[in-house]
């Protein structure tokens, strides 16, 4: 009786994970996809800090779209189901993307303080 009750924790908690993972991956993707098209269809002239968010969205869009996914299925199954190869790559994809987001995130940051100051 209770390695039906674990197995039933553990669907219950595969299923929490995957819909919670799911619905964020799913937004990521399209919020950052709907940021670049409304970039894109602006027609009004283009300022130097569209580049910024541009470069935001892509890292985040790429985040969304190749990092999450992986990362859903590594948390429900607790271990890499995938090729040891496609971990490397898979954390090489993860580490560029999220250090353009965080540097991309400064850059911002510093471009406002220097646009506040007038320095």
């Amino acid at each position: 009786m209770e390695d039906l009750s674990k197995q039933l924790n553990w669907s219950l908690r595969s299923i929490i994970v995957l819909t919670i993972c799911g619905l964020i991956t799913i937004f990521t993707i399209l919020g950052n996809g709907l940021v670049l098209i409304s970039v894109k269809l602006r027609f009004h002239a283009r300022s130097y800090s569209d580049y910024f968010i541009v470069s935001l969205c892509l890292a985040d869009f790429f985040v969304g779209l190749f990092v999450m996914p992986f990362m859903t299925i590594h948390s429900i199954y607790l271990r890499w189901p995938f090729h040891y190869r496609l971990c490397y790559i898979w954390m090489s994809i993860d580490f560029t993307c999220s250090t353009a987001s965080f540097l991309t995130l400064a850059s911002m940051a510093l471009d406002r303080y220097y646009a506040l100051t007038n320095v």
